[in-house]
């Protein structure tokens, strides 16, 4: 039973996979409806690379432009002398390349197949996912990195099992977490660092990292603490890696998002609080209510998430957060091991500072731009509405029986067959006329 669960898990995940593959490189170099300014911006960055060489703190028009992306699409441009199909190729790859590591991470931190499937199925044919795969844009290098180095993070430790003892107490036993690796985290500090190099996003999502520790820390008391040290080693290599931008930005302070909290808190200190509501409206309301004006790398308006995923997304961060309140209570209620609860909680609450770190972003950038200054919460947007299907797949089993969960998830297929249909004509036929 088991080899034909982890058979029917490979011919899943190849078959997504390879959905997510066709949808990003079909027709590339001819669907894309031309330039866009922003990509521009990034085709001058990669020209400014081949003429004056790599610089690790590269400015375009007095701005700094982070070189990662750049520098990949210049060496792809050795190889296929288009620079446009150079670019759109490298952001399809870079997008593929998160299909895999949004999965691995998924798997690592829950161990459940099924939500990690769910969750790369939504990202595969998601609208938003696509168009940050296809367009030329720096914004994917960071949901790239960021999973790498969370992926990495979670391969560094392990759970213990439940213990099976005579004197065991439930009401009295936390799962431990043992380091598996030090090289684990310190891969996960290299790709942390790289991410830097990635967006303007990442100078905020690094810190879901040790915020990650901190929570977890605080709402499972003794859990984590013999692998503190991990956390160290992999903050102490992200740091030398960002070294250079660490330093450039020191000497150019307003290209902090220090300088955007200070306008912010000037007009919290004046009583001038409409622009900060109207802020926290835009940040909260840009995955389902309504979305980026621009039309660089959106449809004007368009909202991150469509009506079902919205409807998903909402009842999976609701469940996230009852977990957090309540971390083992399904598993003195029989329902998992206390091993099983602490992956399922941490996982939740990754995921929920990966979504508040990445929303904190727009709230500081305002609605304009929102569609690349998320992209750092976009694990998350999928990962909430995969975690409220497996809810309900588990409450079916429980309520119903075996054909419960079969009717949900066949359910669920269905609506991202008719997600994927609607998100083909929206990026090949609707989005290339949008300027």
């Amino acid at each position: 039973m088991k080899d034909l669960t982890r058979r029917i898990e490979t011919v899943l995940f190849i078959l997504i996979l390879m959905v997510g593959i066709a949808l990003r490189l079909a027709a590339l170099p001819i669907s894309s409806g031309g330039l866009r300014p922003g990509e521009s911006d990034h085709l001058n960055a990669v020209r400014q690379i081949e003429q004056d060489g790599l610089k690790l703190t590269p400015e375009v028009d007095g701005v700094l432009f982070e070189p990662l992306y750049p520098a990949l699409v210049a060496g792809v441009n050795l190889l296929i002398p288009d620079i446009e199909w150079a670019a759109r190729l490298v952001s399809a790859i870079l997008g593929i390349l998160l299909l895999g590591l949004v999965y691995l991470w998924v798997r690592l931190a829950t161990q459940n197949r099924w939500l990690a499937l769910a969750v790369i199925a939504g990202l595969a044919t998601s609208f938003w996912g696509l168009m940050l795969s296809r367009a030329i844009e720096r914004a994917i290098a960071l949901a790239v990195m960021y999973m790498a180095a969370a992926s990495f993070m979670r391969q560094g430790f392990t759970v213990e099992e439940d213990i099976d003892d005579e004197d065991f107490l439930p009401f009295k036993y936390r799962p431990q977490v043992q380091i598996e690796g030090w090289l684990w985290f310190a891969l996960a500090g290299i790709f942390l660092g790289l991410s830097l190099y990635t967006h303007p996003a990442a100078r905020l999502m690094w810190l879901a990292f040790p915020a990650f520790f901190v929570i977890v820390a605080l709402d499972q008391p003794g859990v984590i603490r013999r692998i503190w040290p991990g956390l160290g080693i992999m903050l102490v290599v992200a740091g030398l890696i960002a070294i250079p931008l660490i330093s450039y930005l020191a000497r150019h302070p307003d290209q902090l998002f220090i300088r955007q909290v200070a306008e912010l808190a000037a007009l919290a200190q004046r009583g001038d609080i409409e622009p900060l509501r109207q802020r926290l409206r835009n940040a909260l309301g840009v995955m389902t209510v309504r979305g980026d004006p621009q039309v660089d790398f959106n449809l004007p308006g368009r909202p991150l998430l469509g009506p079902m995923m919205s409807l998903l997304f909402y009842i999976g961060v609701s469940i996230a957060l009852t977990s957090l309140a309540f971390p083992y209570r399904p598993s003195r209620r029989g329902q998992r091991s206390f091993d099983e609860s602490f992956r399922v909680t941490s996982a939740n609450v990754f995921m929920m500072l990966t979504l508040v770190f990445g929303l904190g972003q727009v709230f500081l950038d305002g609605l304009a731009g929102s569609a690349t200054s998320a992209v750092g919460l976009m694990p998350a947007l999928y990962f909430f509405p995969a975690l409220a299907i497996q809810w309900m797949a588990d409450s079916a089993r429980q309520y119903v029986g075996a054909n419960g969960p079969k009717a949900l998830w066949t359910a669920y297929g269905v609506g991202l067959i008719v997600i994927t249909g609607m998100t083909i004509h929206t990026a090949f036929n609707l989005w290339p006329t949008t300027f």
